[in-house]
């Protein structure tokens, strides 16, 4: 690492003389030799440059950048013969964003370090669209991850300076964060700073000031064991990403009678609700396959179904529709629109007994830790905490039939 190349002293240059060397006919298509380093080869988990080859009054475009034997080979779709000379333009908007992602990854890396002991740097993958980056760490949470985010945007803010210089490798100290092994691999290594803040080893292009990311964003992530693989975003693909995500709920909240900050909260109720339809139309299956399932029990006959999801008012109208035999007793039980609030509620309507709904089912309710009342044939009960509202169902199913018998 003797020579700076010119993307390191000025990754903003973008057009170079240059002289091909060599072409290969590769399976994925041609590898175009150039004699002279002013393009970024793949390698150190970034992507390699790309842009066009111009000669004459013809354009060849190339796709990616690699190194073969310490020179940087064009990857392209179409030939091109040794000893031609063109003008190489580098394609900076790809560029640009890699510069940002690549010191965005630097940042984010390093306010994770500082807010959790342990943090090991995986395999790591930075290119003009996006960045992903693996870390390991004993109770590594989501938590974390976000708030090393937050860091990210301070950062930014602050405007500081990143730099980068040769050091001997032997010079390389605890301070400067570096690979296992990098320096016994090398004379002298590239440093990237950033002010008062990192200092890494590294061959990337980077930005020159923080505030150039404008934007940072992890836009997924997996955790599991304590390993993360992150995914992000900076700059206006960043920006983009969350002005998309922000308007599809913006103009949801017009529509529905909730605010921005409850979005966690509404898509939790959206989980629930999912998962109670399903229950739901599980039990209208079952019923429309079996019918009303009457059980003789003592001197009555007995039908209890649980239908989770379903408000009390709607629960109350169906009990007083269903239409029963002589001498029966129809249970409902319903853990309500919201679930999640842990309340259930029970509904026993009577047809042609002896005795009131609420003489069959009152006391169960109370000794179960619910209450209620109701008229004649109709008894509306509330539990105000079921953990497991199925168990409790079945509780009360099993004390019923007991009274009964």
């Amino acid at each position: 690492m003797v020579e700076i190349p010119p993307y390191w002293a000025d990754p903003h240059m973008t057009e170079f003389n240059v002289s091909v060397s060599d072409c290969r006919k590769t399976d994925s298509g041609y590898t175009v030799i150039i004699s002279e380093e002013v393009a970024k080869p793949a390698g150190g988990g970034q992507a390699g440059d790309r842009g066009k080859l111009i000669i004459e009054d013809k354009e060849v475009e190339f796709w990616d950048t690699v190194s073969h034997e310490g020179s940087p080979c064009l990857v392209t779709n179409d030939p091109v013969p040794a000893g031609t000379q063109g003008l190489l333009v580098i394609d900076m908007k790809w560029r640009e964003s890699m510069m940002r992602n690549h010191t965005g990854e630097h940042i984010f890396v390093r306010a994770l370090q500082n807010s959790l002991d342990g943090i090991e740097l995986g395999t790591i993958w930075i290119d003009g669209t996006h960045g992903t980056v693996e870390v390991a760490a004993q109770g590594l949470e989501a938590k974390h991850l976000f708030r090393a985010e937050e860091r990210v945007q301070r950062i930014i803010s602050d405007a500081l300076l990143v730099e980068s210089s040769i050091i001997p490798a032997d010079e390389l100290d605890e301070s400067v964060r570096a690979r296992e092994g990098v320096a016994s691999k090398h004379e002298k290594l590239r440093v990237v700073k950033i002010d008062g803040f990192d200092s890494s080893a590294c061959s990337g292009i980077h930005v020159q000031n923080t505030r150039d990311l404008m934007a940072f964003k992890i836009v997924d992530y997996t955790i599991a064991e304590g390993r993360a693989s992150i995914e992000f975003q900076t700059g206006y693909e960043a920006l983009t990403r969350v002005s998309k995500v922000y308007n599809a709920v913006l103009q949801r909240k017009r529509e529905y009678p909730f605010e921005m900050e409850q979005i966690g909260s509404v898509l939790d109720k959206a989980k629930s609700t999912r998962e109670v339809h399903g229950e739901i139309v599980a039990t209208l299956v079952s019923a429309l396959e079996l019918g009303p399932q009457y059980i003789m029990v003592g001197d009555a006959t007995l039908r209890t179904e649980y239908i989770p999801g379903v408000e009390i008012g709607a629960l109350r109208d169906l009990a007083k529709k269903a239409i029963m035999p002589n001498r029966s007793l129809l249970l409902l039980f319903t853990t309500g629109e919201q679930p999640s609030l842990g309340k259930c509620n029970v509904i026993l309507r009577t047809h042609d007994t002896p005795e009131a709904a609420a003489n069959y089912i009152a006391e169960i309710v109370e000794e179960l830790g619910g209450r209620g009342g109701g008229s004649q044939d109709i008894y509306t009960g509330g539990f105000s905490s079921c953990g497991e509202p199925e168990t409790l169902f079945q509780r009360v199913v099993e004390r019923l039939r007991e009274r009964l018998s």
